[in-house]
Parts: C-alpha cells; structure tokens; sequence
C-alpha cells in the first residue's frame, strides 16, 4: 500500500511539473494566465499570437480559443486566499475561484482542445517585428491588445530556453496585462 501511495505522488508531481497551459515552441516557452474579474461570462474568446509590422499592422500567427471564460462568482461559493499550495489548490472543472485584497476573480484554465496543436515560431515572429504581441479578441467583436515583448533582445540575451509568463486580466475597466520572463 505504501508503494502506491508513493508512487501516486511522484506521479501528481510529474503531472504537474508538465503542466498544459504551456506552449513550448524551439526558444520559447508560452504560459498563459487569463484572470476574469467580471461577473460576466464569456464565449469563444480568441487569444491571438502574433506580431505588428513596421506600420503597426497586427499580423496574426496563432490563435487559442478559450470556449467558456466563466464570471467571476464561484459556483460552490469556495474562494482560495492564494495562502494554499499550488498543486494540491481545489478547483472547480478547472477553474479557480480566489478572493484577495478584497478583489474576486477566477484563473481560467488553457484550453484543452488547443493543447498540442499550437505552433509557435519565433522566426516568424522575428521575419515582422523584434517584439511578440498579443491580442484578445471577444466573440462580440471587442479587443485589446496586451503589452508587446522585445522577443529579440530576450533571444540575445539568454543561452537558455526562454520562459514567458503572459498575464491577462479582464476586469469592468477593460483588459490589461503583461509579459515577464522567468528563468527556467
């Protein structure tokens, strides 16, 4: 019994380390974290990878599509403080419901139907801009794009694997969001 115990654990630590909401393509690692701060529920959200050319056109290259971003309100009325561990945080289908600082929102997971099928190429990216963008785009027809990354000056300056953590937040005020780059 205490062999299956254990062994059950390696194995949650193995699954976890190996996590689906990452894209790896030759030089770049793509993790995606979409915050929904809104009561609102969204369908069919596009999330699109690509570049702007020198006349600040926005040339798409990729796009994940997040079938249901969920509002907000848990439905179980279960909220995580951000005090728990990260592995073994309950969730509900998936998403996780938190309340911090007084704020409410729920961490939409990567969707599982786009997982295997996404192909980042940082050339291409590279052949339009030095800088990688990103756009949400909702099914209404709404859109935002989230800060661009000099992928270039990352490249040159890192002999490693490059981990990139892209963050959105949607909240009533608009989407907003960031690029950082965490050593691997």
């Amino acid at each position: 019994m205490k062999k299956v115990i254990i062994l059950n654990f390696i194995l949650v630590i193995i699954l976890n380390a190996c996590t689906i909401d990452e894209i790896i393509s030759e030089n770049v690692n793509f993790k995606f974290n979409l915050e929904n701060y809104t009561d609102i529920d969204y369908q069919n959200t596009n999330l699109i990878i690509g570049a702007k050319d020198k006349n600040g056109n926005f040339i798409a290259l990729e796009t994940i599509t997040y079938p249901n971003i969920l509002s907000n309100i848990s439905p179980s009325n279960d909220y995580l403080t951000g005090d728990e561990l990260p592995f073994f945080k309950p969730s509900t289908n998936g998403y996780f419901y938190y309340r911090i600082n007084k704020e409410q929102f729920v961490e939409i997971p990567f969707p599982l139907t786009t997982t295997g099928t996404i192909n980042i190429d940082e050339n291409e990216i590279l052949e339009i801009s030095d800088y990688v963008t990103f756009k949400i785009e909702f099914a209404n027809g709404n859109f935002a794009f989230i800060e661009d990354f000099n992928l270039k000056e990352a490249l040159d300056n890192s002999e490693e694997l490059i981990h990139l953590i892209v963050k959105i937040e949607i909240k009533n005020n608009g989407v907003s969001g960031n690029v950082s780059v965490r050593p691997y």
